[in-house]
């Protein structure tokens, strides 16, 4: 179960706190938490195994740390004959194994592509319009994505209200 007294809701960099796009992201997060601790499943796709369930699969049950976060990928602005702007890009999850360093954990110099929280990540990134439909945050997430990458795309091409 995610939650308990040592959890809090922080937001980086701060100024997204109290935001829309900052309330967007962290919901998407938190989703993602709860898929890889195995609190959130799909049985719209079984396919998708958590990172706690593979690794408590692995022989010796060794003590595993790891990240996870969306990435951009592929992103570009098509624009229609008749002007409209197309966003159009896929997200996909990245994951790196963490390990103990002298202040707390830090990124490992490698991670192993076989890790449980790398299997998952490929597994939610293979998923994601699948994921898109059936989980509101992971939706919302695309929107504001989407809505980024023409907002700068706007802003790149020096556009100007009329």
């Amino acid at each position: 179960h995610i939650g308990g007294d040592e959890q809090r809701k922080v937001f980086y960099p701060s100024w997204l706190e109290n935001t829309v796009l900052g309330e967007v992201l962290f919901q998407a997060d938190y989703v993602l938490k709860e898929i890889s601790f195995g609190n959130l499943q799909l049985s719209a796709l079984p396919e998708l195994v958590s990172a706690w369930d593979q690794a408590c699969r692995t022989e010796g049950h060794a003590p595993r740390a790891a990240r996870q976060w969306f990435v951009v990928r592929d992103a570009q602005v098509d624009i229609s004959r008749d002007g409209v702007l197309l966003p159009r890009l896929s997200l996909a999850v990245e994951a790196r194994q963490l390990v103990m360093g002298a202040k707390g954990y830090e990124d490992a110099a490698s991670t192993d592509p076989q890790d449980p929280s790398v299997v998952m990540a490929k597994a939610v990134t293979d998923l994601f319009p699948k994921l898109a439909k059936l989980v509101p945050a992971i939706s919302e997430l695309m929107e504001v994505a989407k809505a980024q990458l023409a907002a700068r795309f706007l802003l790149e091409h020096k556009a100007t209200l009329n």
